[in-house]
């Protein structure tokens, strides 16, 4: 399916955005998918593919909430989702300029991560949404603002009143982002914190190996912990069973899988997004048709690879 068949009517979209931000989809010959599934090295392709998800996910998040597509749509459900979405979009294409001449994976996957994390919580939201939802998320988001609030009102009672331009600039901000969550300080202390991201993706249908995969390994390269130091930071000679560690020269190149599992991380999250927001079925449907469609392909392009990797190296043994 064509980008333009999904888009609809252009209307939707944010004025600055042209329409002509959503090209076709990534085609490549037969020949080049062979030649890159025959040596192994599907990276480029992929990479490609991943470029071209972040620029569906930031047009589907331009799309206006007063569009005749959408249901009555919370504006503040509206803001959490459509950030989300920016984020999602604007993390990509980071990555993108961070790492297109195949250098700084050890930056990248800290940034899929994140990006990781934003899609699940859009999918979460979308799935049997609530209000309760979004404003544990308001509340989550506020509840450190609302300790660093008390402790500056504290430190200006000591001083029986007087207050710094910094802790006036501070708390005029704070107050702004309560307002703008119409939240008080009581509600957002008072509020049930929000579930784990393993228990979301529980509630998504999802495994917990998927929230090991997904979340935990990636927790290795925000965190920098041993592996992620033996992967992206050390080198090592290993001599008689022992290492000899020196620290790593060479910028990490991305590997496929980077690309390939936010990529259909990203598509699962715009499918349920659409579901939840769209009123119009005509509408709904292309979008939904057009991601299967571009979610099947960038599977097909690492199917190789795929049943390589699930090839047993040995039979059982009874």
């Amino acid at each position: 399916m064509t980008a333009s068949r999904a888009l609809g009517d252009l209307r939707l979209l944010s004025p600055q955005l042209d329409h002509e931000i959503l090209p076709d989809p990534p085609s490549f010959k037969k020949e080049e998918i062979g030649s890159a599934q025959a040596s192994g090295d599907l990276t480029p392709i992929l990479f490609e593919y991943y470029k071209y998800v972040g620029i569906v996910v930031s047009v589907i998040g331009h799309i206006l909430l007063e569009s005749s597509s959408y249901r009555s749509i919370n504006k503040l459900h509206y803001a959490i989702l459509t950030g989300l979405l920016n984020r999602c979009a604007r993390l990509v294409f980071s990555n993108v300029a961070t790492c297109h001449e195949g250098q700084f994976a050890e930056a990248t996957v800290i940034v899929d991560r994140c990006i990781f994390e934003s899609a699940i919580k859009i999918s979460w939201f979308c799935k049997n949404p609530n209000d309760t939802k979004f404003v544990r998320f308001l509340a989550e988001g506020l509840r450190s603002d609302l300790e660093l609030r008390d402790h500056i009102q504290k430190k200006i009672e000591e001083r029986h009143g007087a207050i710094m331009t910094i802790e006036d600039r501070m708390l005029r901000s704070i107050r702004n982002s309560f307002v703008a969550a119409e939240l008080t300080a009581q509600q957002i202390a008072e509020t049930k914190r929000l579930p784990s991201l393993a228990d979301m993706m529980i509630e998504l249908g999802l495994s917990r190996l998927d929230y090991v995969v997904g979340q935990r390994l990636g927790s290795h390269h925000v965190h920098g912990t041993w592996v992620s130091l033996l992967t992206h930071y050390l080198d090592a000679d290993v001599e008689n069973g022992i290492h000899n560690f020196k620290p790593k020269v060479e910028p990490c190149e991305p590997h496929k899988n980077q690309f390939l599992h936010t990529s259909i991380v990203l598509l699962d999250c715009l499918g349920h997004y659409i579901e939840f927001a769209f009123a119009d079925d005509d509408t709904a449907g292309r979008w939904v048709d057009f991601l299967a469609a571009l979610r099947h392909d960038i599977l097909d392009v690492n199917i190789s690879s795929a049943l390589a990797d699930t090839e047993y190296l040995s039979d059982a043994k009874s």
